[in-house]
């Protein structure tokens, strides 16, 4: 056989050398996988791909090629060798311009192969190289989460990059298969850095990215998207693939939208794809798919379907359309799917219960490793003194308490959780019995917070359309809306120590600055708590004698990547208004807080592998552990009203990755 150009020639023999040394480092032989073929019907039930990978058998789907030969064929009769030439001929130049004929007519994955390629829930965020032979994903083993690499059907793995306490970005191979681009966030600002693919050097390419990076299909230039959190907006950015000459292609307010999501290229490196969101007042945030030529920069919706999630772009070559991760609803799953284009038609590819986080497609477009991912939420109490860790409800996949929980003061806890296609407040004791739904028929309801007097609950809602600040009696009845905002958010709710006054965050829909709000309990104009801060300031916390408030201010110099992100605590007057002497103390803080219950230090959750509470103490800054956990993530915490325990929300994600092939016989 012979190489059409050097280029495929080349191309072999980097995917050789990159086997030869990634075998090297292999210590495990390779393992045995369970694999289930799925056809549209089969996949249309309420088990998820990965129950149906454990509970079946290893099922094979492979046939011989024929072994007749001319020989045989004809009875030993012989043919002219310019004969064998043209028949061979035509057969070749049938077979290379069949695929043309049936690329618009055959449906990609409508009939897929499913492989479990992790089975410990550990592992994230994972992309196929070109040649469909390598995986890279952010694994998390012993509390130690790094960016890894593996052959398929193969256990081993290659580490490249380690966190450092950093988060990732789903990372991205170059067309070459040689590097992964790879997005590291610290303190809110994303680095793009690149690596040789077994690991080795790594190379800065861009600062203050906000979304994972896409690479044009010749490796010439890169795309992602950057977030002005001051004034508001985003820009798509294209620079060369090492970041040199980055250059604004087109922002926000030039396109007509409020948000841009992640951008991938066309195969042909003339347009680049996007979700898009206008806020229209809808209830729920509807984001759409659009295209965007280049040259023109013309922009272009290419389906009507309205979507509350869209992520990871995947263009498919020969015409097959695009791939991408879509959640159709606040409600729904985050789904595979597939869209015709140009032709528009759009096509469910999974359906079950998990979510999918991440998805990459290899370039002949046959293989598709995605991430798959199940929460699970659990109300836990502790008491620190005697270190007694009790669970008090069941797991649960309804989200329960993470978005939102308090106490009132007659002791029953507070929280939320999704119902169906509602997300409704609810109340329980201490122990978790005798539970009661507060909200019904009325949209999203979330973050609840008790009146000290237990008269009220104040809750945002979406239920007149915007996510407004509202209030209820303490059995939910006589629900009454405090603010009335437009194209934007009221959440991150205080009530101050004497009960008068609701403290909040407003964030508008176009992403600009967030700013604290308030407005009196019994409703009325609503003010700002720094109208001369041109800063983004967000989660107040009201000391337990109402004397102080602590809130999280960033600070963005013209250097992006000096991001000043801190704990800010101001005094408060009788009035509830801040004082004007400004801010007490300052601690450098980035993750969940809560006042103590003397209010002389901070509680925080520090991540790792696992969370854990720490305290900081106000006046010497120094640090010691509060709980000794050894599994789970903690989403919210909150004391008691005695303050004598915790109230914690534990959550276990598991994420495991599967690889989904196609498997139509003519392929």
């Amino acid at each position: 056989e012979r190489y059409q150009n050097i280029k495929d020639f080349a191309l072999d023999l980097k995917n050789l050398r990159l086997q030869l040394n990634f075998d090297s480092l292999d210590t495990n032989p390779p393992r045995l996988i369970k694999t289930v073929e799925l056809t549209e019907d089969e996949k249309n039930e309420h088990k998820t791909l990965i129950q149906k990978i454990q509970s079946l058998g290893i099922k094979t789907n492979k046939q011989s090629l024929p072994t007749n030969t001319v020989s045989n064929r004809f009875g030993g009769w012989f043919l002219p060798t310019i004969a064998v030439a043209a028949i061979g001929f035509i057969a070749l130049t049938m077979w290379l311009h069949l695929p043309l004929y049936r690329s618009s007519s055959d449906p990609v994955f409508q009939s897929i192969q499913v492989t479990g390629e992790t089975n410990d829930g550990k592992a994230q965020l994972a992309t196929i190289s070109p040649d469909g032979k390598f995986i890279a994903f952010v694994d998390t083993q012993n509390g130690i989460t790094q960016l890894v690499v593996r052959q398929l059907l193969n256990e081993s793995v290659v580490p490249i990059v380690p966190s450092n306490g950093k988060v990732f970005f789903q990372p991205i191979f170059s067309p070459d298969g040689a590097f992964i681009y790879y997005v590291l966030v610290d303190k809110g600002v994303g680095t793009l850095y690149q690596i040789p693919t077994l690991g080795g050097q790594i190379k800065e390419i861009a600062v203050d990215v906000d979304t994972k990076a896409g690479i044009s299909s010749d490796g010439k230039q890169i795309a992602f998207i950057r977030h002005d959190s001051t004034n508001g907006g985003d820009t798509i950015l294209i620079a060369n693939k090492d970041g040199t000459n980055p250059y604004p292609f087109m922002t926000t307010a030039e396109a007509g939208f409020d948000k841009f999501s992640e951008v991938a290229w066309s195969p042909d490196n003339e347009k680049l794809v996007l979700g898009v969101f206008k806020n229209t007042g809808k209830a729920v945030e509807n984001m759409q798919l659009a295209t965007i030529e280049l040259k023109s920069k013309e922009f272009k919706i290419i389906s009507p379907q309205d979507w509350y999630d869209l992520r990871c772009f995947e263009w498919l070559n020969k015409d097959k359309g695009m791939i991408f991760i879509g959640k159709a609803g606040l409600s729904e799953a985050k789904q595979i799917w597939h869209l015709a284009y140009p032709g528009g038609e759009l096509r469910q590819i999974t359906n079950d219960t998990s979510d999918y986080e991440s998805l990459s497609v290899s370039e002949d477009g046959q293989k598709l490793i995605a991430t798959k991912v199940d929460i699970i939420s659990s109300f836990w109490s502790y008491e620190p003194n005697t270190q007694d860790l009790k669970q008090i409800t069941g797991e649960s996949k309804t989200l329960q308490g993470n978005m939102g929980f308090s106490q009132q003061p007659d002791g029953k806890i507070l929280y939320v959780k999704s119902i169906g296609k509602e997300i409704n407040i609810f109340s329980m004791d201490e122990d978790g019995k005798n539970e009661k739904q507060l909200t019904s028929d009325a949209g999203f309801n979330s973050n609840p917070v008790a009146a000290p007097d237990g008269k009220h609950i104040v809750f945002t809602s979406n239920r007149k359309g915007s996510y407004s600040i509202w209030r209820m009696n303490a059995d939910g009845s006589n629900p009454v809306q405090l603010t009335d905002v437009q194209n934007g958010v009221d959440m991150q709710i205080q009530i101050t120590g004497d009960g008068q006054a609701v403290f909040f965050v407003r964030q508008k829909s176009d992403g600009s600055k967030s700013k604290l709000m308030k407005v009196a309990i019994e409703g009325g104009e609503v003010f700002p708590l720094f109208p001369d801060s041109q800063l983004p300031n967000l989660v107040p916390k009201i000391s337990p004698d109402g004397k102080f408030l602590a809130y999280r201010e960033y600070k963005i110099n013209d250097n992006p990547s000096n991001v000043v992100s801190a704990i800010k605590i101001a005094g408060l007057n009788e009035n509830n208004e801040v004082e004007k002497s400004g801010s007490k103390t300052e601690i450098d803080l980035h993750t969940e807080f809560q006042w103590s219950p003397d209010g002389k230090s901070l509680i925080f959750v520090k991540r790792g592998g696992v969370s854990n509470l720490w305290e900081i103490n106000l006046a010497d800054r120094k640090e010691k552990p509060l709980t000794n956990l050894n599994s789970g993530v903690i989403s919210h915490f909150k004391w008691s009203h005695d303050g004598k325990k915790l109230f914690i929300v534990r959550g276990i994600v598991n994420s495991d990755l599967v690889l989904i092939k196609d498997s139509r016989k003519n392929l």
